[in-house]
């Protein structure tokens, strides 16, 4: 299944359809506050860089009855990842380590870190796919210069675009 996104710059104000961004329910009754900061290469080499980068709030119309999966499915995925660091960290780097007694070509610190990257990857990959056949509803990405806003319906990301006066782009 696929996005659609749309390209606004981070200072400006979004202005957002009347309808529901999860059912498309006309006159939604809540929002959701929605917020992302901007990333940047330096954040892994400095963690605490992150907090300084560019933040952007967004307030996103939902019905009451969506608001509540709206939640669950972003923190679903937050909780998945952090499953995934959590089972390479438990699982993969015990075991290079176990194997690396045994294993002559284990010993080279390159390919210890190489096969802790593999662990990673096998890991990673059902949660992309997951990604892939099931987008979320709404998301943010936040960068210094531009914010996409990206939808799962390609309706309502085209009525999010006329309402801004910008143009969809297929993801």
């Amino acid at each position: 299944m696929a996005l659609w996104s749309v390209t606004l710059d981070t200072s400006a104000e979004p202005r957002f359809p009347d309808r529901c961004v999860v059912c498309a329910q006309p006159h939604p009754d809540d929002f959701l506050r929605v917020a992302d900061r901007a990333w940047s290469w330096t954040v892994l080499f400095f963690p605490l860089l992150h907090f300084a980068q560019v933040r952007k709030s967004v307030e996103v119309p939902v019905c009451r009855d969506c608001r509540a999966v709206f939640r669950r499915q972003r923190w679903l995925r937050i909780a998945v990842l952090w499953g995934i660091f959590v089972a390479v960290a438990v699982v993969g780097i015990p075991l290079v380590q176990a194997w690396k007694a045994n294993v002559a070509v284990l010993r080279s610190r390159t390919v210890q870190k190489l096969a802790i990257l593999a662990a990673v990857v096998v890991f990673a990959v059902p949660l992309l796919l997951w990604e892939y056949i099931f987008p979320k509803h709404f998301d943010l990405d936040v960068g210094a210069r531009t914010t996409d806003y990206d939808f799962r319906s390609p309706d309502y990301a085209g009525e999010f675009a006329r309402l801004n006066n910008a143009e969809v782009q297929d993801l």
